[in-house]
């Protein structure tokens, strides 16, 4: 069986371009250089999340749209399977609850035997014991699963009993080459300023995140405002959307914060904004992985992060950012200090980061592990 003719599906429903989604705009058409890459996209009627889609499409990758109307809307699982059916896949490929539930139930229905499955997130609802029994059962028609770094592997043995033998860890990857272009970069900094009017004086402290409690914005905002108590010349700028915007802004308005700390909202460029800090700050309370990490050290710049998660894998503390604990407003506000007020610290941390990105996460070392599981399954049944 010729590359050429090995036809992948991966099933997953998206809301936004965030982690997952923006891992598979990086993962997909590459994969699609070796094999025949279909995705099969669950999108609810009143998010028709179009980037992604269009992206997708745009690298050449075949997608299958399919509506979900609700949480439990046992008529995708009927749509999947004719999708499936049709395209005759020689593997499927399964991401996020949506996607491992009904993709896999679809697909074995349709006589698919290669199931694998990509785990993103240690999702605290993934602790219930409704849904480890549920995943523990689903996981057992999966040939293997991918965790996207070591703290999720062992999430997934000892939370959901899944078989530590049939977990292979592949890291997120990162291209750099947008990065490593001093004019884009000179242009972006330049362009961050003169958008928000700030001040050539003061120190940019920046975050991109959805706007949601697990992000720990409430955190970040309150350390900040520490900051600014104590005479530092610094503004935040925040990119990124979500239902708790709204009190965010309040927050802001409240701790009188409004002309220093800055909402860009939804960035289809949030990405190449990172350019423009002089620190990035990542509070999450739990994480999966953090891939705007990687975005943040090709950038070269330093990072303030929670020790949870898979967080320590990325950051090297002391040499490519500073790790904090999570809740700890204290802790996150001194560490920011540190960086704030050391240049040299600052361009230190921001050159390890790039030279451990370079070395620890390339997309090259990414397709090439996706690439081995899909070849093993495939020889191993002919």
């Amino acid at each position: 069986m010729r590359r050429s003719e090995i036809k992948i599906v991966h099933i997953l429903k998206a809301t936004g371009v965030c982690g997952t989604e923006n891992h598979l705009l990086k993962l997909l058409p590459e994969l699609d250089k070796r094999f025949n890459i279909h995705v099969v996209l669950l999108l609810e009627n009143n998010n028709p999340v179009a980037e992604f889609r269009e992206r997708l499409k745009k690298s050449g990758i075949r997608v299958h749209t399919i509506t979900i109307r609700h949480h439990l809307d046992l008529l995708v699982i009927w749509k999947i399977y004719s999708t499936v059916k049709r395209i005759e896949p020689d593997i499927v490929h399964t991401h996020l609850i949506h996607g491992d539930l009904y993709g896999t139930i679809a697909s074995r229905m349709a006589g698919v035997t290669r199931i694998v499955s990509s785990k993103h997130n240690p999702d605290p609802f993934r602790k219930n014991l409704l849904f480890r029994l549920l995943n523990k059962s689903i996981s057992r028609y999966h040939r293997r699963v991918i965790a996207i770094s070591d703290s999720l592997k062992d999430f997934l043995h000892e939370t959901e009993g899944i078989d530590i033998e049939k977990i292979t860890v592949i890291k997120y990857g990162l291209d750099c080459k947008q990065a490593e272009t001093d004019l884009g970069k000179s242009a972006r900094i330049e362009s961050l300023r003169s958008e928000f009017r700030i001040p050539d004086d003061r120190v940019i402290i920046g975050n991109v995140a959805r706007l949601i409690p697990q992000k720990g914005h409430l955190f970040l905002i309150e350390a900040f405002r520490r900051l600014v108590r104590d005479g530092l010349k610094i503004v935040l700028v925040i990119v990124g959307d979500g239902y708790l915007r709204e009190r965010l802004e309040r927050e802001v308005t409240r701790k009188g914060l409004e002309d220093s700390v800055f909402f860009t909202g939804f960035r289809s460029d949030a990405v190449r904004l990172i350019a423009g800090f002089d620190i990035f700050v990542f509070p999450s309370i739990w994480e999966g992985f953090g891939l705007v990490l990687l975005e943040a050290m090709s950038w070269r710049k330093p990072v303030v992060a929670s020790n949870v998660g898979a967080i320590p894998e990325i950051v090297v503390d002391g040499e490519t950012g500073i790790l904090v604990k999570a809740y700890d407003i204290s802790d996150l506000k001194e560490a920011m200090r540190r960086l704030v007020e050391s240049s040299e610290t600052r361009n230190y941390m921001g050159r390890k980061g790039y030279e451990r990105l370079l070395s620890q996460f390339s997309v090259e070392k990414m397709v090439k592990k996706t690439e081995s599981i899909y070849f093993d399954l495939i020889g191993k049944e002919g």
